[in-house]
């Protein structure tokens, strides 16, 4: 989140929300690390929210070498 503009309380839950949601980022992340290492092919076996959006952002450039982790 880059910032957060509103009503104050609605501000406030905003950031309250992203910091909870961030907590758990990079561990889950480091759980899928070996497969995020690997080049975009096939189907996505990752789990993980964020890592199924960073493998399909790579996806559309997979005739490439590219991995989730770009």
């Amino acid at each position: 989140m880059i910032g957060a503009e509103g009503e104050a309380h609605a501000v406030e839950l905003a950031h309250e929300a992203a910091w909870a949601r961030f907590q758990n980022v990079l561990p889950e992340l480091v759980t899928e690390l070996p497969t995020l290492r690997r080049p975009v092919r096939g189907p996505c076996s990752l789990q993980g929210v964020v890592a199924r959006r960073m493998w399909l952002a790579c996806r559309p450039h997979q005739a490439q070498f590219i991995t989730p982790m770009a």
